[in-house]
């Protein structure tokens, strides 16, 4: 099974202050889970 984490608002905006994202990224938090143009997040 593979074990998923849920983010908050808080949680996003505490990674983008770390510089987990590069400028110019384009990362959205849809219901609790990161996407981008780049990769997409698939719920089975």
């Amino acid at each position: 099974m593979l074990a998923t984490k849920k983010f908050s608002i808080e949680d996003y905006h505490r990674l983008i202050e770390l510089g987990f994202f590069k400028e110019g990224d384009r990362i959205e938090l849809i219901r609790g889970e990161l996407g981008s143009s780049e990769f997409v997040v698939i719920n089975v």
